[in-house]
C-alpha cells in the first residue's frame, strides 16, 4: 500500500482517538475526593502563591499511623489546565486527555523506531488508542493518569540509546524516571528494570552510564529531595514505615496464587474482555480472560526463544518492566482488598502492547516461511485478532463514554457539584451569612463536602473550617434524605451543630436536596 493509504490509516485512528477521550468529557466528569482535593490544593497554588513539595497523600498510608505521599509533580501538571480554564475543573480533565492522545502518538513512534514492520506500529497505535483503560484514566485529573505517557516517553528514550548510546539520553532517560516516580511509586519497577538493563547491556560501561542516569534521576526527583533535606527525610521514614506495617499485616491468601489472579485480571481488562464490580472482577468472561491469559504467556515465551526476533535488548527492558510491575503492583494491593486496582499496572499497558506486537510479528514472520502456502490462514488469523480486540475494546469504550453520573453514594457529577455551591453561594451573598456558615454532605462517606467546598471557595463564598461546626451558625447539608432523617443525621458535623431547624430547602436536579438549618 502507498504511503498516503498509511497516513490515512493513521490519521483516522488518531481521529477515533480524540473523539474517545473528548467527547462528552464535562458529562462524565466524576469530581470524587482525591480530585476534587487536588484541585484545592492546586487552587491555593494558583490563587494564594502556597507551592508545595509534596504531592497528593498514597492509598498505601491506609490502615497506619504515618502518612507517605507522591511527588508534587501531579499538581503542577494540573495547574496548567486550571490556570486556562479559570479554576474550572474541566481544564485539567482536558490536559489529562491531551497526554493521553499524545501519549498514543508517542507510542507509535516508539514502534515505528522498532524494527518491526511500519503496519504493526499502526497495529500497537490501533491497540493503544482504542484500550478502555487509556480512555477511561485520559478523561479524569488524577496522578496515576499521567503514567502510560510516561512509561511511553521512556520507552521512546531507551530506545533512542540503544541506537546511539550518549549520555544525553541517560539525562533524560533519569530525569523523566524521577518524573514518574513522582508520580506513583509503582514506577520503582521500571527503575529496577533499567538499572539491570542497563548492566547487561555492556557491564564495563555500567558505572559510567549509571553515574549519567542518577544525575537525571536526581534533577527528576529534586523537590521532593529539597522537602526531605528541610525536614529530616520524612518522606524516606514513613516509606519505610508503611513497608514494615503492610508487611507484617500480611496478604490474605497465598502470595503466588494473588499474583496470578491480579495477572488474570489485568490480562483481561488490556484485552477489555472483563470489567470490575465494587468487590471484585465481573465474573462476565471470566473463562475468557483465563484463555486469553494463558495464550499471551505461551506467545511471550515463544517470543523470548525465538531467534528471529531482532529487538533483543528492548524485549530485555519490557519482561523485567513487567515481571517487576506486576509484583509490585500486587504488593501495592492491600491486605484484604478484593478489588484489582487498574491504577497499580497502568504503567504496563504500553509495555504489555509493545510486547502483544512484538509476538504477532514473530508469529507473521514464522508463517512467512511457508510462503504463499498460509497466505489466505495468516490474513483470516490476524484479521480476527483485531476484530476480536476492537470488538471488546471499543464496546467498553462506549459505555465509558456514555456513562450517566450522578451524585449519589458512588459518584459526584461535576456540574451538579457547580450548581449546588452556586445555590449554596448566592443564599450566603443574599443573606450576609459570610464567615457563619458551614457545609456538610450526608450523599457519601465525604461528610465534609470537599467537593462543594472548592466550587465555593472559587465563588469567593468560603465556608468555615472543618473543625468549626460546632462554632457554625448557619449550616448547609447536601442530603439524599428527608428533612426528618436529615435533621437526625447521626455524623459529627450535624450533630455537633447543637440544636437545630430547617430555614431553607432547595430542590436540584440531582435526585439530592440542599436544607439550610439554624440553631
Amino acid at each position: 500500500m502507498s504511503k498516503k493509504v498509511y497516513w490515512l490509516i493513521f490519521s483516522l485512528i488518531f481521529t477515533l482517538g480524540i473523539f474517545l477521550i473528548f467527547y462528552r468529557l464535562g458529562q462524565t466528569q466524576n469530581f470524587f475526593y482525591d480530585v476534587a482535593r487536588d484541585m484545592e490544593t492546586v487552587r491555593q497554588m494558583v490563587v494564594e502563591r502556597k507551592l508545595t513539595l509534596l504531592g497528593p497523600r498514597t492509598f498505601f498510608s491506609t490502615g497506619n499511623t504515618v502518612e507517605t505521599y507522591f511527588g508534587p509533580l501531579h499538581y503542577y501538571l494540573i495547574a496548567i489546565g486550571l490556570i486556562f480554564s479559570r479554576l474550572d475543573p474541566i481544564g485539567p480533565a482536558f490536559l489529562t486527555g491531551l497526554f493521553g492522545i499524545f501519549g498514543g502518538v508517542l507510542f507509535f513512534l516508539f514502534l515505528r523506531r522498532t524494527k518491526i514492520g511500519p503496519w504493526f506500529s499502526l497495529l500497537g497505535f490501533f491497540f493503544y488508542v482504542i484500550s478502555p483503560l487509556i480512555i477511561i484514566h485520559s478523561r479524569f485529573p488524577w496522578n496515576p493518569n499521567f503514567l502510560p505517557f510516561f512509561t511511553v516517553l521512556i520507552l521512546f528514550l531507551f530506545k533512542k540509546f540503544t541506537e546511539k548510546e550518549k549520555f544525553y539520553w541517560l539525562l533524560l532517560l533519569g530525569f523523566f524516571s524521577g518524573c514518574l516516580f513522582q508520580l506513583h511509586y509503582v514506577a520503582v519497577g521500571f527503575i529496577l528494570s533499567l538499572i539491570i538493563t542497563l548492566f547487561f547491556l555492556k557491564p564495563v560501561k555500567f558505572l559510567s552510564r549509571i553515574f549519567y542516569w542518577i544525575i537525571g534521576f536526581i534533577f527528576g526527583i529534586s523537590p521532593m529531595i529539597i522537602f526531605e533535606l528541610r525536614h529530616n527525610f520524612f518522606l524516606l521514614k514513613n516509606i519505610f514505615s508503611n513497608l514494615s506495617f503492610h508487611s507484617n499485616s500480611g496478604n490474605s491468601g497465598n502470595f503466588f496464587l494473588r499474583i496470578v489472579d491480579i495477572y488474570q485480571t489485568i490480562i483481561s481488562r488490556f484485552f477489555g474482555v472483563s470489567t470490575y464490580t465494587q468487590e471484585t472482577m465481573s465474573l462476565n468472561n471470566s473463562l475468557l480472560g483465563y484463555i486469553l491469559s494463558i495464550l499471551f504467556l505461551i506467545g511471550f515465551f515463544y517470543l523470548i526463544f525465538s531467534k528471529k526476533i531482532k529487538e533483543r535488548k528492548m524485549i530485555l527492558f519490557l519482561s523485567l518492566v513487567l515481571f517487576f510491575s506486576f509484583l509490585l503492583g500486587s504488593f501495592f494491593q492491600l491486605s484484604g482488598q478484593k478489588r484489582v486496582e487498574d491504577r497499580y499496572f497502568l504503567s504496563t499497558l504500553p509495555v504489555f502492547i509493545t510486547l502483544l506486537v512484538f509476538i504477532l510479528e514473530v508469529i507473521k514472520q514464522k508463517l512467512n516461511q511457508f510462503k504463499n502456502k498460509f497466505l489466505l490462514l495468516k490474513i483470516i488469523i490476524f484479521s480476527l485478532i483485531v476484530i476480536f480486540i476492537g470488538f471488546f475494546n471499543l464496546k467498553k469504550d462506549l459505555e465509558i463514554i456514555n456513562e450517566k453520573v450522578g451524585i449519589n453514594s458512588h459518584s459526584v457529577n461535576l456540574q451538579g457539584a457547580k450548581e449546588i455551591s452556586s445555590i449554596i453561594s448566592n443564599d450566603v451573598k443574599e443573606n450576609k451569612f459570610e464567615g457563619k456558615f458551614n457545609i456538610a454532605n450526608i450523599v457519601d462517606g465525604n461528610t465534609r463536602a470537599i467537593y462543594y467546598r472548592y466550587f465555593l471557595n472559587v465563588l469567593d463564598t468560603k465556608p468555615l473550617d472543618v473543625d468549626k461546626y460546632p462554632q457554625t451558625k448557619i449550616l448547609y447539608v447536601i442530603s439524599d434524605k428527608n428533612d426528618k432523617d436529615t435533621l437526625k443525621y447521626p455524623v459529627w458535623e450535624i450533630e455537633s451543630f447543637g440544636p437545630k431547624k430547617i430555614s431553607g430547602e432547595w430542590q436540584t436536579g440531582y435526585q439530592v436536596k440542599i436544607y439550610r438549618l439554624i440553631n
